[in-house]
């Protein structure tokens, strides 16, 4: 009898048999339990990590940061977003000549005056905001007024900035049922070493 016992011990403690083998391997239930808590914990560990490193993100998200980015499809068809190769040629199609398509630059006019999309408007969100007037010059007059432009392309600083989407609604609203959202943004077209421009 014992040396029964001993032999499948031996057996329980022996789960790694030199490859190939067809020999089954039988954990005991203290062997169970420890394993069972070693993969609870690399799970629990797992989490917390992942917490951790997104903790910024999950803040920004609980305090509503990122409710304006959402697009409601049946509520905003005039919207959609586009790649930097679309974006790339929209720009080349009006640099050709083309009517009616203007690009948006929704970044703060620091972050605009020190490099932009060649012919951007400047309409920065959070002075738009802070001032409740919708007009893109001068002091605004209520109303979005872009005359002879049926296509925009509207652009941030790109990454997890939202303010392209938020300014995209706003136009939306206004009337405006053809606009893309270059999600890009600025990031990724100075990146690509493509056209840009300062103002003074």
């Amino acid at each position: 009898m014992l040396s029964r016992l001993t032999r499948s011990s031996a057996v329980s403690k022996s789960c790694a048999p030199a490859w190939p083998s067809t020999r089954p391997c039988f954990l005991d239930h203290v062997e169970m339990r420890s394993l069972i808590r070693g993969i609870l914990f690399i799970i629990v560990l797992s989490a917390v990590l992942g917490a951790a490193v997104h903790f910024p993100l999950l803040r920004r998200f609980a305090a509503g940061e990122f409710r304006e980015g959402f697009i409601e499809r049946r509520e905003y068809a005039g919207i959609r977003f586009i790649t930097l190769a679309e974006t790339e040629d929209l720009f080349a199609q009006r640099t050709q000549g083309a009517e009616g398509l203007l690009f948006i630059d929704s970044r703060g006019r620091g972050d605009f005056a020190a490099g932009h999309i060649p012919g951007a408007l400047n309409v920065p969100l959070d002075r738009l905001q802070r001032s409740r007037k919708t007009g893109p010059g001068s002091e605004g007059t209520g109303t979005f007024d872009f005359p002879g432009a049926q296509t925009l392309v509207i652009y941030c600083e790109g990454g997890d900035c939202q303010t392209s989407i938020s300014l995209a609604k706003i136009i939306h609203d206004r009337g405006y049922n053809d606009i893309r959202i270059f999600t890009g943004g600025w990031a990724e077209w100075s990146a690509a070493g493509l056209p840009e421009e300062r103002s003074p």
